[in-house]
């Protein structure tokens, strides 16, 4: 009898081992085929917002996965669900918790963070930890069977009192600032241990005065304007007048003055460079037309044709804009350095050109006598070329080249339409406004005197240096 009770006691273990066993088997077959959520350490921003990460501790994938939230709705308010793990995250607000729908396009294999879920918090909820509950509503895989979803108890930490801004004040709500001048307000916050103290700046005329971030404004130009200021929340703001008294008649035209003589020094450099290297290059092209090998001098010919024949301001903004459209690569570099590069360019190709025509004259007009009368004393081509040739044509192209330099000046002028700030542009810009001054038009028309007195000046210079070379009469 006793062998009997002792044997069925054995078989009684061993059967209450095979199922312990095969129970746990069941369990960990289940949870090898379910998705484990935990809600990560709480994020604490600068403002009224906290993030809590949600995390994947195991993920067997899924196309659709929808949760509940659980939160105090009184302290705490969810604004936004950010996920780069899966297509499309969306939140839905309810009155005992807030449910939050995820769609991948395909079986969502994806580890680490699956979301961060944003909160709001509620100004005067105090420092401390509070509960977020987590629960399954459900979730499909990409074989639309039902996927289990397991949650790890959650939490919101709250590493400070959240006390919001209550109300804002200006130190000085009235100013009155000078132009072209800077001025950074000072911002009185209430209360002092606020949490959310990131503040906005707007100006209600940013054509009278600007303000950044910080609070930095700069005045522009004449007139009035108000600069608000808002907490994060937009629940607490205040104003500041700011008045820009108006120019003087003396302080208007000191200040168009001195724009007008800083485009007039681009003018200048302008001018002067495309001299530089206009004339010798005018020189190269025209001995290469007059070349007698042919393809050489009919290639000159259709180049100087197509620059003589096509408007300067076209060829502007094709050699600034090409490169940059067409080739992908803007190789003259970028501000004014650049549109000044790119107008040297274009200005130098043209002129020369152009003075390659009055060499070609020049040398053509030279008698073929002269040269005969050289190769009879024994010089060599080039010294016939050089000491008898180039010093007669000089003579002869002086009244022609003057003409195109004085015109030189005033085709400077074209340069603005890409947008080089020469003497022209500096005065159209008083009309919409600069330097505090605006809307008025006689500093465009002004820039006609600089004009007038640096063409007569070259007049005046072209003029003795003709009368100097005709030593004939």
């Amino acid at each position: 009898m006793k062998n009997r009770v002792q044997y069925l006691k054995k078989i009684g273990v061993w059967l209450l081992f095979s199922l312990v066993v095969l129970w746990s088997l069941g369990i960990f077959a289940a949870a090898e085929g379910t998705i484990q959520l935990s809600a990560g350490e709480t994020a604490s921003g600068t403002d009224d917002t906290v993030t809590v990460p949600l995390v994947f501790t195991r993920n067997p994938g899924f196309t659709s996965l929808k949760i509940k939230v659980t939160y105090e709705k009184d302290k705490f308010t969810l604004t936004a669900v950010e996920s780069a793990a899966v297509k499309e995250a969306t939140a839905f607000q309810g009155e005992e918790g807030d449910e939050i729908l995820f769609l991948a396009t395909e079986n969502c294999l994806e580890g680490g963070t699956l979301a961060e879920l944003r909160f709001k918090v509620a100004d005067g909820v105090s420092k401390g930890d509070y509960r977020l509950d987590f629960s399954a509503v459900g979730a499909v895989n990409a074989a639309y069977e039902p996927v289990g979803v397991s949650f790890e108890e959650g939490k919101i930490t709250l590493t400070q009192d959240m006390v919001l801004v209550r109300s804002l004040s200006f130190k000085q709500e009235v100013l009155t600032l000078e132009r072209n001048t800077q001025s950074t307000l000072e911002v009185t916050v209430w209360p002092e241990n606020a949490v959310n103290t990131k503040l906005t700046f707007q100006s209600s005329d940013p054509k009278v005065a600007t303000v950044t971030s910080g609070g930095k404004v700069t005045v522009l130009s004449s007139g009035e304007t108000t600069i608000t200021v808002r907490s994060s929340d937009g629940k607490a703001q205040a104003d500041c007048r700011i008045t820009v008294p108006e120019m003087s008649g003396k302080e208007t035209f000191l200040v168009v003055l001195s724009e007008l003589n800083t485009g007039f020094v681009q003018t200048l450099k302008l001018f002067f460079v495309t001299l530089l290297g206009a004339i010798p290059l005018g020189l190269l092209i025209a001995l290469c037309t007059m070349s007698k090998f042919r393809p050489l001098s009919a290639l000159f010919k259709v180049i100087v044709w197509i620059v003589r024949g096509s408007p300067l301001m076209i060829q502007l903004m094709i050699i600034f804009y090409f490169p940059g459209l067409i080739l992908q690569n803007n190789i003259w570099g970028s501000g004014d350095n650049g549109r000044f590069i790119a107008a040297a360019v274009a200005f130098i190709l043209n002129y020369a050109c152009y003075f390659s025509e009055i060499y070609r004259s020049g040398i053509q007009g030279v008698p073929k006598g002269q040269q005969e009368a050289g190769q009879v004393l024994g010089l060599t081509k080039g010294q016939i070329f050089f000491k008898v040739t180039l010093l007669q044509m000089i003579k002869r192209i002086v009244p022609p080249m003057a003409n195109e330099i004085i015109t030189l000046v005033k085709d400077t002028s074209l340069a603005r339409i890409i947008a080089l700030q020469e003497i022209i542009w500096k005065g159209e810009a008083f009309i919409k406004g600069t330097r505090g001054v605006s809307g008025i038009i006689w500093p465009l028309f002004f820039t006609a005197v600089y004009y007038l007195a640096f063409s007569g000046i070259l007049t005046v210079l072209l003029n003795r240096l003709e009368k100097k070379l005709n030593y004939f009469n």
